[in-house]
């Protein structure tokens, strides 16, 4: 029998990450430059230092997201779904 993963939004898997984080005092800020190519998409900024600690790309959301515990086992980021 195959297992069925159940898909999760771009959208609202940055929430999930969002809330986790705010959980450790941090907060996720995306990249909004045009030409960005050499700086990462996403920062984890520490609020209580005002320090970026850590950054992901967009290809990067689900394994980042896992090391958090913001997705479970049986949850895969949806693709290919559009957003506003």
């Amino acid at each position: 029998m195959k297992k069925t993963a159940i898909p999760v939004s771009r959208r609202a898997l940055l929430a999930r990450i969002s809330r986790r984080l705010a959980k450790d005092g941090k907060a996720l800020r995306a990249n909004r430059a045009r030409d960005h190519r050499a700086e990462p998409d996403f920062w984890v900024v520490d609020d209580g230092m005002n320090a970026v600690v850590d950054s992901f790309d967009e290809k990067d959301i689900e394994s980042f997201a896992r090391e958090l515990d913001a997705l479970a086992p049986f949850e895969k980021l949806a693709k290919g779904v559009v957003e506003p």
